[in-house]
């Protein structure tokens, strides 16, 4: 839907602790996260 939040960590509230480990331990997951993050942005979903 319009005007929600579609980051991994509002869509996977569960999986907080595993994402953020991600990020910080693997350059390659932070970097698709942010990729991920600008199309959201971008696309306004």
């Amino acid at each position: 839907m319009l005007g929600e939040s579609h980051s991994l960590l509002a869509d996977f509230p569960e999986m907080e602790d595993a994402i953020t480990t991600l990020m910080k331990n693997d350059e390659s997951f932070a970097q698709a996260m942010k990729d991920y993050n600008a199309l959201v942005k971008k696309f306004g979903c």
